[in-house]
């Protein structure tokens, strides 16, 4: 903006003066302000109530606050996105608002910085429809014996207790006070209501005590015991040749035919059952002579366990076995008839 000026005296005389303003721009703040008048509904046993996204309409970052009200200290509000929160999950019929009507007052702030704008809130709780639940029933089955010292079990879901199962799988043990149990998740197809694991690596000739367990809403629940015992170690067999039709032939042992039930029919004793001591060794066991004990640099020394005394495999003459009886001090023949 220009202005001129001029002063003059009585004798005429003036003089003239030119003025130039310039007006500046100055920030007028503009408030923020709330979305929501205030008035807001929430589910019962949640959490959550509602995010206040307030505008400002100069851009500025906007800071929220807990300013007061009947029920302030049951609420959290998050100072940066403006989140409000119960601070924990409210129960229909159990009110915990200041006059018990399931509405809860609190009034909060936004605020620019420069100019602070609150909103009085009213929060209704709202009932919901709550199933009742109890624990799952299940059973467990028979355990299985596979090939390569794995053991299957199997598992069923007899009632889901009126609400989803979450989990279900078996508890292994061996002690059965099931002190320091192996706790596996079973598997499932789809919504099935079977489920089954495989356990290995187990301990041979050894039994084992398992359980069946699920779990919803409700907690868990577990089936009644069931023990398995795993099958004799083998191991005596590990360094054998194959020598076709199924039969073998051990360094320390010689040749024999194996049966899947333990039983084999060996060159020199004929028919015998066999189980492995855990350690090095083997029991044998005869029909005429029971149980005998030997093991690699042992035999064919074999330790009678009913006369606690030794025999010594000679040789098979004739088809019949003949032994050395140290405990009678003379050779011994022995038939072998078919198990």
């Amino acid at each position: 903006y220009e202005v001129w000026f001029r002063a003059k005296d009585d004798n005429n005389l003036y003089d003239e003066k030119r003025l130039t303003i310039h007006v500046t721009d100055v920030f007028e703040n503009t408030p923020p302000s709330f979305q929501s008048d205030g008035n807001l509904t929430v589910s019962e046993n949640t959490t959550f109530v509602y995010e206040f996204n307030a505008t400002d309409p100069d851009g500025t970052v906007l800071s929220y606050s807990i300013l007061h009200g009947p029920d302030a200290s049951l609420f959290d509000l998050n100072q940066s996105s403006g989140a409000l929160t119960f601070i924990s999950p409210k129960d229909f019929e159990s009110p915990e608002d200041n006059n018990s009507d399931n509405t809860y007052e609190v009034t909060i702030e936004v605020s620019d910085n420069e100019v602070p704008i609150s909103l009085n809130l009213l929060v209704q709780l709202t009932d919901q429809e709550e199933v009742i639940s109890n624990p799952p029933i299940v059973l467990a089955e028979k355990a299985e014996s596979l090939q390569d010292g794995l053991y299957l079990l199997n598992g069923e879901i007899l009632a889901t207790g009126d609400s989803p199962i979450l989990e279900a799988g078996f508890i292994l043990s061996n002690p059965i006070r099931f002190e320091t149990p192996i706790r596996s998740i079973g598997e499932r197809l789809g919504e099935s209501l079977t489920f089954s694991t495989t356990f290995s690596n187990l301990e041979p000739d050894t039994s084992y005590y398992y359980k069946t367990f699920a779990t919803n809403q409700s907690g868990e629940s577990q089936s009644s015991i069931k023990r398995f015992k795993t099958k004799a170690s083998n191991q005596w067999q590990g360094n054998t040749i194959d020598l076709g039709a199924g039969w073998k032939s051990s360094e320390w042992f010689g040749s024999f035919l194996p049966y899947s039930n333990d039983w084999i029919y060996h060159e020199g004793l004929g028919w015998a059952y066999v189980v492995p001591d855990g350690e090095q060794g083997i029991w044998i066991w005869t029909h005429y002579f029971n149980w005998q004990w030997t093991q690699s640099g042992t035999w064919p020394f074999l330790f009678r366990n009913e006369i606690g005394n030794w025999m010594y495999f000679v040789k098979r003459i004739n088809g019949e076995p003949i032994f050395f009886n140290y405990e009678a001090g003379r050779y011994q023949l022995s038939p072998t008839p078919s198990p």
